[in-house]
């Protein structure tokens, strides 16, 4: 028995932490116990820094009237492996009659075994597949499968440079993939260097089946997407081409040119002309146009200049004459008869003549008011 001990002492890591055995042990009664004490591992562990695989092999020691002796030291369990690990204690009389037996978790340089509490085992104690820690970092290598709903404050990719915040946190090269409907190639969603997001297929927005799909941009109204119809593109650039828009059922067709406007030739077409030159016009008001004899007439003549050029001299020319009251012997009361004629027009200037049917207008000054139409 003694040899049997001191080969398993020689057996302990150099590495693992270890404890020394101490306590009473006694009876049911009370009474203190004499016989054995076996502690053993519930499985196989590992000494995670030699990578030294460990037995759970029973190391034994003696109990007399109560005390434990002996010198095998156990594994400080906090330092190897797998996590969560225990010894099992049971207490033998001399008759080789079980007195006493409980779970320990055996940690520290000494272990009081008659002050400690039995440890309450569970079969989330230990990860027999991988070290798994309660309220500790654990790296998962394998496939894991996890038939329950998960619960996580936040998931991260294992990239170097994850997403600092949010829920799904990600790198800047990560995406997220879907098996297309065929089960040909993966459909992923990601972003580019310039951190925008692209998706590889057609982008469809379903609404509640009443007010139908909405679609906002920079936090603006949405766009309406509902009894919707036809096939193309939707550009949301700056300088997007429409190629033969329709507005409101009216087909827009053609490609302007500078100046030009849409004008409709039909209910349903448009298309760019050029519109029609507004008319220009020009108002001179002349304060000095005396009629004086001549040639047996009271006449007198005057030029126009309009203040702009014309496009032509086919223009109109529409004048108003203020009549003046008369004076002199043979005064009409209801003014003067005037006929006015235009002579010459030219692109800036009309020159004009006035004649009068009365004798004594001599003198009489008619003021004009004309208007250039192109």
């Amino acid at each position: 028995m003694k040899q049997w001990v001191f080969m398993l002492g020689l057996s302990l890591s150099a590495f693992a932490g270890t404890s020394t055995l101490t306590g009473r042990i006694t009876d049911s009664q009370g009474n203190p116990l004499n016989g054995t004490l076996v502690m053993s591992l519930p499985v196989p562990a590992q000494d995670p820094t030699t990578s030294t695989a460990i037995a759970p092999s029973p190391v034994f020691f003696r109990v007399s009237y109560g005390q434990i002796s002996g010198t095998a030291p156990l594994y400080d369990v906090n330092t190897i492996t797998p996590s969560g690990l225990y010894y099992v204690a049971r207490a033998y009389n001399t008759q080789g009659m079980l007195q006493f037996y409980g779970n320990y978790v055996v940690t520290g340089a000494t272990f009081d075994l008659g002050a400690a509490t039995p440890t309450s085992i569970t079969t989330s104690n230990i990860s027999y597949l991988s070290p798994g820690f309660t309220n500790g970092n654990n790296t998962w290598t394998g496939i894991n499968v996890f038939t329950q709903t998960v619960f996580a404050p936040a998931y991260a990719s294992n990239s170097a440079l994850p997403a600092l915040t949010g829920f799904l946190r990600l790198e800047t090269a990560d995406q997220i993939c879907w098996r297309n409907n065929a089960n040909s190639t993966d459909l992923c969603l990601n972003k580019n260097t310039a951190d925008l997001l692209n998706w590889p297929g057609n982008f469809s927005i379903t609404g509640n089946g009443t007010a139908g799909g909405t679609f906002g941009i920079g936090g603006g109204t949405p766009l309406a997407t509902s009894n919707q119809s036809g096939t193309g593109s939707i550009c949301l650039t700056t300088n997007c081409q429409l190629v033969t828009p329709a507005l409101n059922g009216v087909t827009i067709s053609g490609t302007p040119s500078v100046g030009q406007t849409i004008t409709a030739t039909s209910p349903t077409a448009a298309n760019w002309q050029t519109p029609a030159a507004s008319p220009v016009k020009a108002i001179v008001n002349v304060a000095s146009c005396a009629l004086a004899l001549n040639n047996g007439e009271w006449n007198c003549t005057g030029t126009i200049t309009w203040g702009v050029t014309l496009s032509s001299t086919t223009y109109y020319a529409d004048c108003a004459m203020s009549v003046p009251q008369p004076t002199g012997s043979y005064a009409i009361p209801a003014g003067f008869q005037a006929k006015f004629y235009w002579n010459v027009k030219s692109t800036t200037t009309m020159t004009y003549a006035i004649n009068d049917d009365h004798s004594g207008s001599s003198g009489a000054t008619y003021n004009l008011t004309c208007t250039a139409i192109e």
